[in-house]
């Protein structure tokens, strides 16, 4: 379809769902499950844009009143089609963005059921649609350790492959979401061990077996790290590299350039940062020890003073809080230990 044959058929859609969700005579889980069934042959035939737009639209009015209980007929929908599956998935996910709790309060299936999906790679859009669900769910929930067996070292490595092979430009889009599943999986490892180990972080392990094949996921973590404006997907990122760079046999997963590049991006945003976020301040500022000390770089003295000087104005500035002035005492003291 063109454009113009594109919006007529949305018009369509629009008003079969206005008719939907308008008929109050109606039980509400015939409504969804209408809605479902009306949108669901349009997938074929419509942009990705048209798609959402066309979600975020019918999830207003009737739909609105309940969250609750759209997010548990969506969540119990039994859809065993890709394009049933790619409009559940695109409801929920806008359906998480007006109302946060949705992706909490999704049954603990989904992470498998999700799972199931990526592997099986069926479905371009659905597949797409599947990870950013998965990222949802691993940003908004704190995992239980039963979950977190669902990533095993298999599956890891399986989204290590498919980073790397949608690295070319027509997938960019599928490939940053995927690069995001993976660091929202870290960081549930990651906060898990926050206080103690408690379970193997297997995404380090499974990058440990992979750093000579990484160079899509190693270019593109930059190029998303430069750019990320998302204030807690910063502190994941920046808790993955403090993660990978503290580990002996992960932390060659850059080359030598690339940690220049990252350098200049932890230096801008230590300096820009809002002084009052300790957390995500703090996160940048342990950081660059990590990075003048990487044993595979030698840094020029203009970069080690460059830095060295920023620490010590933010040790010694006059509104620094005491736990940021500590953390830049620390990093200070990290750099200039021999």
């Amino acid at each position: 379809m063109n454009g113009e044959e594109q919006a007529i058929y949305c018009e369509s859609l629009v008003k079969r769902v206005d008719r939907l969700l308008e008929d109050k005579d109606t039980p509400f889980a015939d409504v969804v499950q209408g809605v479902i069934k009306c949108l669901q042959p349009a997938v074929p035939y419509l942009s990705t844009r048209n798609i959402q737009l066309l979600c975020a639209q019918v999830l207003s009015g009737r739909l609105e009143d309940d969250p609750d209980e759209v997010v548990d007929l969506l969540g119990n929908y039994e859809n065993s089609e890709d394009d049933a599956a790619y409009i559940v998935y695109s409801l929920l996910h806008h359906l998480g963005h007006a109302w946060p709790n949705a992706f909490r309060r999704l049954d603990d299936e989904w992470l498998a059921r999700l799972k199931t999906v990526l592997l099986k790679r069926s479905g371009e859009r659905c597949h797409q649609m599947a990870a950013l669900l998965m990222c949802e769910i691993c940003e908004t929930r704190e995992l239980s350790l039963s979950d977190l067996e669902t990533f095993d070292a298999s599956f890891l490595n399986n989204l290590a492959e498919m980073i790397e092979q949608t690295g070319s430009a027509e997938n960019e889009e599928e490939n940053y979401t995927l690069v995001r599943a993976l660091l929202a999986i870290h960081d549930q490892f990651a906060q898990k061990n926050f206080a103690r180990s408690v379970i193997p972080n297997r995404v380090i392990e499974v990058l440990q077996k992979r750093i000579d094949q990484s160079k899509t996921l190693s270019e593109n973590f930059i190029f998303i790290f430069n750019r990320e404006e998302d204030r807690k997907r910063r502190i994941i990122m920046a808790r993955f590299l403090e993660i990978v760079l503290s580990s002996t046999s992960a932390r060659n997963l850059w080359y030598t350039n690339d940690l220049g590049i990252i350098l200049d991006v932890v230096i801008r945003e230590t300096n820009n940062v809002d002084a009052e976020d300790e957390m995500l301040h703090h996160s940048y500022i342990r950081l660059l020890p990590l990075l003048l000390r990487h044993p595979n770089v030698t840094w020029s003295e203009r970069r080690k003073q460059e830095v060295e000087k920023q620490l010590v104005g933010i040790r010694d500035g006059p509104f620094v809080k005491s736990s940021t002035r500590k953390c830049a005492e620390r990093a200070l003291m990290d750099i200039l230990r021999p």
